[in-house]
């Protein structure tokens, strides 16, 4: 009996081979050295591609570095973790989703990336970080819900600063705080920014 592809599961086209492979190379090279210290031929020549494709494929190196936070953000399994939960328990639950991604030691090279981004540009690091969020937020709150991205925003903002308080900066009494501490701390506030009444 042939073994074809499955069409429910098929095999990765060359362009995504190449966009994987390219992600996968600017991560490895963004874990140890400053965005800005990585050249664009550099992270061609680790991928083992033309740098051109890097253009062709992300647009920019800053596009690159959203698209390597963006599977970072995926491999979390957060949206598929939200999908589905009440809406009054989804701000805990990110909160303990937040924890649990960037507390975690296989995390290291991301954290030390994430470091690095944040000592070289915060705002780049905030944009991109909120752009990323908030599209997967605005993707699991209720449709009926109104100001559904100003609501993701609001919510992306807040686990970006708990983030980098706690995990990126980790000083302040803050950071030595459990993971339950800080769902019941700061989970309230996200839910009130997802589901409350925003008053706009």
């Amino acid at each position: 009996m042939a073994h074809g592809t499955s069409e429910s599961n098929p095999q990765p086209t060359k362009g995504e081979r190449t966009r994987a492979a390219i992600v996968d190379a600017a991560a490895a090279l963004f874990s140890w050295r400053a965005f800005d210290a990585v050249t664009v031929r550099e992270i061609g020549a680790a991928a083992g591609v033309n740098p051109g494709l890097i253009h062709h494929y992300f647009g920019s190196k800053e596009g690159l570095f959203t698209a390597v936070v963006q599977r970072s953000v995926q491999a979390t399994g957060a949206r598929e973790r939200l999908a589905g939960l009440p809406a009054a328990e989804l701000g805990a639950q990110l909160v303990r989703l937040a924890e649990a991604a960037w507390g975690a030691p296989e995390q290291a090279g991301w954290m030390s990336m994430m470091r690095r981004a944040v000592a070289e540009s915060p705002e780049r690091l905030r944009d991109i970080g909120e752009k990323v969020s908030t599209a997967a937020l605005v993707s699991v709150l209720p449709e009926e819900l109104d100001h559904r991205e100003l609501r993701a925003q609001l919510a992306a903002s807040q686990l970006a600063g708990l983030v980098l308080m706690r995990h990126v900066a980790g000083v302040g009494v803050f950071a030595q705080l459990d993971t339950e501490e800080v769902v019941s701390l700061v989970g309230p506030t996200v839910q009130r920014y997802l589901t409350g009444e925003l008053g706009v």
